[in-house]
């Protein structure tokens, strides 16, 4: 549900998820494929909600006392049907925010109640495991291949663990990027000199998969305001942050 709340800095947009937060959450999650799928439909514009169905966004793993397991994903179906709207009708119904609220009370109060259906559907797991082995967890390899990691460095920042920790994601398949308040090179306190990639200007923070904020003995007032902007950035859009 965060992803589909407005920007907390400006509060904006309201009521909608046309905004890169929602977008950039379900381009790093290909499991919500289905759901994108499902908004972009008719469906995702329902007439009102005695017509609309749902369903669980998790698929649940049920094991039964012989011990098989099952996947399991619960469905909400309306009695009446699904329904959805044109698009010249959501135009001019949602000029009225309160109209799928006032729908459903008018016709509570006239007795017709909303009615649905709980529907279960369920599949074996090793059904699904074997014809699709992706599926399964087990068979599912977890590397840092190509991942870019940017790195705030500053003039006199610790060296040693630093190199250290570049190395290691180096030789993983990861792609450093250091990122400073000017470009040309920072050094540290014990010499290490590393080539300053891109500056908070030049850098976008929804490039990076992560950030290691390091900073520097000599940092100053303007690389750490900088650096909160970027992480800020970074955070309100699960980025790992360290």
């Amino acid at each position: 549900m965060v992803t589909g709340i407005s920007n907390p800095d400006d509060e904006y947009p309201q009521g909608q998820t046309a905004h890169d937060t929602f977008w950039d959450f379900m381009g790093s999650n290909p499991e919500t494929t289905h759901m994108a799928m499902w908004i972009m439909t008719d469906r995702a514009i329902p007439k009102n909600y005695r017509t609309m169905e749902g369903f669980g966004v998790h698929t649940y793993r049920f094991v039964n006392k012989d011990v098989v397991a099952h996947f399991v994903k619960f469905h909400i179906k309306p009695v009446l049907g699904v329904h959805p709207l044109i698009w010249d009708e959501a135009q001019k119904l949602g000029e009225d925010a309160d109209f799928h609220r006032s729908d459903l009370w008018t016709n509570i109060k006239m007795g017709n109640y909303p009615e649905y259906e709980l529907a279960v559907q369920d599949v074996e797991e090793s059904t699904v495991t074997k014809s699709s082995p992706a599926v399964s967890l087990q068979n599912t390899n977890f590397v840092a291949d190509t991942l870019k990691v940017t790195v705030f460095l500053a003039e006199g920042f610790l060296g040693s663990d630093v190199d250290s920790l570049i190395k290691q994601w180096t030789e993983a398949g990861m792609h450093p990027v250091i990122v400073s308040d000017n470009f040309g090179e920072v050094s540290s306190s014990e010499g290490y000199t590393y080539k300053v990639d891109q500056s908070f200007l030049t850098g976008s923070p929804l490039s990076y998969e992560g950030v290691y904020l390091v900073g520097g003995s000599e940092a100053n007032d303007y690389f750490y305001h900088q650096a909160r902007k970027f992480i800020r950035e970074m955070y309100k859009h699960f980025k790992p942050i360290s």
